[in-house]
């Protein structure tokens, strides 16, 4: 009996913000998940270039310097979470050398340890300087624990922001309908806000 193979499924990435669609951005806000970047709603190496791509996109159309700095704390969060895996990971298999190993992988791995810049004494106790190298390690996991903290907080906010500014841009352009961040892009979205601002410019100055 023959066996049918699965194909492999295609998926649809959102790589800028004219196809992104304004709900996704709102629930990434919301979550994190990087899910959100393709139609599919499915893990894939892919979604963290779209994201980079559509913020990079987002901060060009809308010059938001905040959009900077959370980007910088993004690649903050994941080059220490990077350090950190790394460094425990060597430091607990240097603790659990045994004498019968080879002397040379050892000293490989204290060479792979320094490359993070933790440099280790040959002439002392090696293993007290692998525990204390580990304590310090557990300050970077509590210093990305809070700038997860902080991220949350401010992507909370920015989604929040814009469900009521979905009602206030549907108000103030005179739609006769509030608008559906289902049915419009990123894109569209800045577009609109950029309308609502100038029309509230023009009759301000008409005054």
């Amino acid at each position: 009996m023959g066996l049918f193979k699965k194909k492999p499924l295609k998926l649809t990435f959102y790589d800028s913000t004219e196809v992104m669609p304004l709900h996704n951005w709102v629930k990434y806000f919301e979550t994190n998940d990087l899910t959100y970047f393709n139609k599919e709603r499915k893990e894939h190496q892919n979604n963290y270039e779209c994201m980079t791509s559509v913020f990079n996109d987002y901060i060009k159309i809308t010059d938001n310097h905040d959009f900077y700095l959370r980007f910088a704390k993004i690649h903050k969060i994941l080059r220490l979470r990077t350090k950190y895996n790394c460094v425990t990971l060597i430091a607990n298999s240097l603790l659990n050398y045994h004498s019968k190993m080879d002397l040379s992988v050892f000293n490989d791995m204290i060479k792979e340890l320094e490359k993070w810049h933790y440099k280790i004494d040959k002439s002392k106790d090696v293993f007290t300087q692998i525990e204390k190298i580990l304590k310090r390690a557990r300050g970077i996991n509590t210093e990305v624990k809070l700038l997860e903290i902080e991220l949350k907080k401010s992507d909370n906010e920015e989604a929040s922001s814009i469900e009521k500014q979905l009602i206030l841009v549907s108000r103030g352009l005179e739609l006769g309908y509030r608008l559906d961040a289902t049915e419009i892009s990123l894109k569209t979205w800045v577009e609109m806000q950029k309308i609502l601002e100038k029309e509230i410019e023009a009759k301000q100055k008409a005054k």
